[in-house]
């Protein structure tokens, strides 16, 4: 049984304070060999909205992302204290052992 946990990443710019929060995993805990979806909010706690925003998921052994989902995202607007959210799917090594892992995520 695996645990996956999502590091919050904040970002300090001039007009936004954003961070990526995990919201649901699924199926919660996920075997080894299995597939794993997980759906991240990238929340502004600024008083500006964010635009431009690039997210990037960042997946490491022992996750793969599946075909069909983009690693990177770009959002045109983050609305001042708003947030927007993104779904992932991840294949799960069946060699890995039962212990929690951080996922990466980078915003730029």
């Amino acid at each position: 049984m695996l645990l996956v946990l999502v590091l919050a990443v904040p970002v300090q710019a001039a007009t936004s304070d954003l961070t990526v929060v995990l919201t649901s995993q699924n199926p919660l805990p996920v075997e080894p060999g299995n597939n794993v979806e997980i759906e991240v909010q990238i929340q502004n706690n600024g008083l500006k909205e964010a635009t431009n925003t690039i997210i990037e998921i960042v997946p490491k052994s022992p996750f793969t992302l599946l075909p069909g989902y983009d690693k990177v995202k770009t959002y045109n607007l983050i609305p001042a204290q708003g947030s927007v959210s993104k779904s992932y799917k991840l294949k799960v090594d069946d060699s890995v052992i039962t212990e929690s892992y951080n996922m990466e995520f980078r915003m730029y």
